[in-house]
This record gives C-alpha cells, sequence and structure tokens, in this order.
C-alpha cells in the first residue's frame, strides 16, 4: 500500500506534521475559547466559539489520530487492519464536521433570541431601577410622612394638653353631651356646680334630670337642634342635694346635621349669687325707696293723730260715751305705733355705739316674754355655746330679738316651743337664729315676708311692718338676715323646727348713722 520510493517521504511527513499541528492548534483555540468562556459565562458569542473549537478539536483529533494509525499499522506491515478502522474514524470526522456546522448554523438564531432575551432583561432591569426608584421614593416620603405625623401629633397632644388644662381649670361648667343629652364629658367646675364630689358620678345620666321644670328642658333641646346652637339660655337647675342654682348656657351641636346626631358641646355659668346679689340690691333699693315714702307719710299723720288723740281725752272728761271715746284712743294709739315702727326703719336716729353681749340681750327680752309666752303653752330653749360681743344700739338689738320672738309666738297658736341659738362663726362673725315649731312659711310667700305691710294675720290684728323693721334694723347694724322653712340640717329637724331665722352680724362692727 505505502510505497517507500523516495520522492513520497516528503509528503508523508506534511501529513503527518499537519496532523500533529492541526491538533495542536485545535487545541490552543479551545484554550483560548475556555479562557473567554470562563471571564464572559453569560456570553453567547463566546458559548459558541468553545463549543465550535470543540467540535474542532475532536474532529483533529479524530482526523490526525486515523493518520497516525494509517501510517503506524501501514509501517508495521498490517496495511490491512486499517481498513477496518477507517469507516469509524470517517465517521467520527463526520459527526464532528456536522457538529461544528449545526452549532454554526443555530448560532445565528440563538444569537438572536439571546438578544431578544437580553433587551428584555434588559427592560426588566430598567423595570426593577424604576421600582427600586419608586420603592426608595415611598420610603422617603414615608419617612417624611411619618416626620410630619410625628410632628402633627407632638402638636395635637400640646393642643390637647391646653385644652385640658383649660378644661380642668375654668371656673365655668364645661359639658359635652351626646345627642340624647347623656354626659359624656364635664369639668370640676361643672362637678361641683351639680352637687357631685366625683365626675364619674355624673358621666352617662342626662343633663335633662338637673333642670328644675321640664319644660325648660325640652325647650332648650328644641332650640339647640332647630338652630344649632343656643346663647344665653337662663334657666334654674337642682343640685343632687336639692339646692337651686340660676345658670346661663351657651351652647353648640357638634357637626349639626339634621338634629344634632353627634353631641352638643357647652358652657354653663353659675349666677346664682349675681342674681341673689341683683336681687339685694333691687330690694334695698325699693326699702330705701319706701323709707322715705314712710318717713314723709308718718310726718304727715303723727301731727293730726295727736291733736286727734288730746281731743279725745278732753272729752272723756266732759263726755258720759266713755266707751267709744276710748275706742277711739285705742285705734289712735295703734296708728301711732304703726307710725312709731316706720319711723325707726326710715329715719334712724344716730345712737352712740358700744360694745354689745349678744347673750345679755337675749337674756333681757327673754324675762321680759317668757311669763306670757309660758302662760300660751310655749316653751323657750336657749342654746348659747359662745357669747360674741358685737358693736351696736341696745335698745335697737333688743326690738330685733323682741319681734322674731313675736313672730314665732304668732305661728305657735296652740303651743309649741321656739328655739334659739346663739354662736360664733369660725371665719368670724355673731350668729342669732330663731327657730319655731310652727307650720313653717309657704313657698310662695316666703320671698314676700320682709315687705312692709304683708301679713298673714286677720285684719286688725297686724300690720305687717314686724319683720320689715327687723330687716332695717338688722342691716342698719351691717347683718345679714335669711329665713328657711324648713332648715335643712338636720340638727334642726330632729327638734321639730319648721321655721328658722338666721341673723349674722359682724363682730365688731360700727352701727350706721
Amino acid at each position: 500500500m505505502f510505497s517507500v520510493s523516495l520522492p513520497l517521504y516528503p509528503l508523508y511527513a506534511v501529513d503527518l506534521v499537519g496532523a500533529i499541528l492541526m491538533i495542536l492548534i485545535s487545541f490552543a483555540c479551545l484554550e483560548k475559547a475556555f479562557y473567554l468562556l470562563r471571564h464572559h459565562p453569560d456570553h453567547l458569542l463566546f458559548v459558541y466559539l468553545f463549543g465550535l473549537s470543540l467540535s474542532f478539536t475532536a474532529f483533529a483529533l479524530s482526523r490526525s489520530m486515523g493518520h497516525v494509525v494509517r501510517f503506524i499499522l501501514g509501517w508495521s506491515g498490517h496495511p490491512h487492519l486499517w481498513f477496518v478502522l477507517a469507516p469509524f474514524s470517517g465517521a467520527l470526522n463526520t459527526v464532528f464536521i456536522l457538529l461544528a456546522a449545526f452549532l454554526t448554523f443555530v448560532f445565528p438564531r440563538a444569537h438572536q433570541t439571546f438578544r431578544l432575551l437580553e433587551e428584555e432583561t434588559q427592560q426588566l432591569k430598567e423595570t426593577k431601577e424604576a421600582l427600586e426608584k419608586a420603592h426608595e421614593h415611598l420610603q422617603q416620603l414615608y419617612r417624611t410622612l411619618e416626620e410630619k405625623v410625628e410632628e402633627r401629633t407632638r402638636e395635637l397632644a400640646l393642643s390637647e394638653q391646653k385644652f385640658r388644662r383649660l378644661f380642668e381649670a375654668a371656673g365655668d361648667a364645661i359639658f359635652f353631651c351626646d345627642q340624647e343629652g347623656r354626659l359624656l364629658d364635664i369639668n370640676p367646675a361643672g362637678v361641683q356646680l351639680l352637687g357631685f364630689t366625683r365626675k364619674e358620678e355624673l358621666l352617662g345620666r342626662s343633663l335633662g334630670e338637673f333642670f328644675a321644670c321640664r319644660g325648660e328642658w325640652n325647650r332648650y333641646r328644641e332650640f339647640l337642634c332647630a338652630e344649632g346652637q343656643v346663647t344665653n339660655f337662663e334657666t334654674l337647675l337642682l343640685t343632687s342635694h336639692g339646692e337651686e342654682r340660676y345658670v346661663v348656657i351657651t351652647a353648640n351641636a357638634i357637626e349639626y346635621l339634621q338634629g344634632c346626631h353627634l353631641g352638643w358641646q357647652g358652657i354653663m355659668k353659675d349666677l346664682t349669687r349675681f342674681r341673689e346679689m341683683t336681687e339685694r340690691m333691687i330690694y334695698s333699693e325699693k326699702m330705701a325707696a319706701l323709707g322715705q315714702l314712710a318717713a314723709g307719710v308718718a310726718h304727715e299723720i303723727n301731727t293730726p293723730l295727736g291733736i286727734i288723740l288730746g281731743y279725745t281725752q278732753l272729752l272723756k272728761e266732759n263726755q258720759e260715751e266713755r266707751e267709744e271715746l276710748q275706742l277711739i284712743e285705742d285705734q289712735v294709739r295703734v296708728c301711732q305705733r304703726l307710725i312709731s315702727d316706720l319711723l325707726i326703719f326710715s329715719r334712724p336716729s344716730p345712737q352712740a355705739e358700744q360694745p354689745v353681749d349678744l347673750k345679755e340681750i337675749v337674756r333681757q327680752v327673754l324675762e321680759m316674754v317668757q311669763p306670757t309666752y309660758r302662760k300660751e303653752g310655749i316653751e323657750i330653749n336657749l342654746h348659747v355655746s359662745d357669747s360674741p360681743v358685737i358693736r351696736g344700739d341696745p335698745d335697737r338689738l333688743r326690738q330685733v330679738v323682741l319681734n322674731l320672738l313675736s313672730n314665732a309666738r304668732d305661728a305657735l297658736q296652740g303651743g309649741g316651743a321656739i328655739h334659739i341659738w346663739i354662736y360664733r362663726l369660725r371665719r368670724g362673725g355673731a350668729v342669732l337664729e330663731v327657730g319655731d315649731t310652727g307650720p313653717g312659711i309657704p313657698e310662695e310667700i316666703r320671698e314676700k315676708i320682709f315687705e312692709p305691710f304683708f301679713t298673714t294675720k286677720p285684719p286688725g290684728q297686724g300690720t305687717g311692718l314686724g319683720l320689715f323693721v327687723t330687716f332695717g334694723l338688722v342691716k342698719e347694724h351691717g347683718g345679714e338676715i335669711e329665713v328657711f322653712s324648713p332648715p335643712a340640717e338636720e340638727r334642726y329637724l330632729r327638734l321639730g323646727i319648721r321655721t328658722l331665722f338666721r341673723i349674722i352680724f359682724p363682730e365688731g362692727n360700727h352701727v350706721s348713722g
């Protein structure tokens, strides 16, 4: 098969050397392709080059080894064996060439697919980056919002703290109600105004429970729901102890929509003391005007009464109709006593002020009236816990005590008991109290008993000036007089007291001229 003639040796040598060089070159290309693939594993071109180099290397090994084996078998004297191996060598060469061709054919499509994937990947990457930026922006907004929420929370907490301090420290009652008028919250001033000690005792109760008049409560609700607010609504409240409180309410509906759906909020101002002072001022002015009128009337009547009395006494000495003249004289003297009482109140004469033991004044009056009162079945009890000294006119103070005892005596028709208390207040001031076990004073006339000429006695049995003069004498000494019928304290009720007059004199006060 192989010719050993000299001219063929160069061809065999070139064939053998070429085969070896092809192996070396293919391995060099494979190593370079592997290097590129290792540093750029995601690059499709380098994957293709590595696969192509691998195919060509396999082809070079298969073809070159086939040539080498053929030469070895030829030189060793077994050329027939090559005819057995040649088909296998050719088949391998064909497979490796086809593999290289397949890779070359597939690469453009794979490259296009990879490029599409790369573009989509780039879009996904850009979308991811946009999402990351949006996420970062949202985080920044969240942090900013969180800071603003914290700032607003601090401001709200500070505002609530200021409102709570104002709410708790306000001198007027501040309240919040639901749509049914039930109290949801009320400040300490409101709790005290309604006669309670703890706010929890009030919460859930209707504000209408404390209105003295149910009609006023209905009018208040109707006006508030119709207008959405009410300003300076004057009404009378009853505390938990039954005490009356004259208040002015200013309120408005919370979220006013078709009839107070959410509730009300408002302020109640207690004007009880202001009203009492106003009434006292009006009463004092009325008494002063009446006093001036009484002084004028007394002056005008006193002179003709004196003349009538004088001529009546002369006629009694010369006439036989002494009974009729005696009746005229008695009625004239009644008129003179009436005028004397009016003059005591309307034109007090200057008196020398002096220290007066209040207990001694009462004792002197009791010595004078007690025998008569006992005959009428009236018991007088004196309770003295102290002996306060005031400054004033003893005669006029005795007149005050006598008038109060006479008033109690008139109330005890058929017998009963009179109690007198004398004591000193802790805050200063002497107290004189006169109470009786009579029927009491009806509420409808309680405000009129100190008015002049007001009396419940039958005509001809009273002038209606006793308590009126007493009021004036007490005021003259700088004192205050009150009436309770019945008194609220248990210690009076146990004794059966139905009417109690309480006079408070300032200790060491100077009598007004």
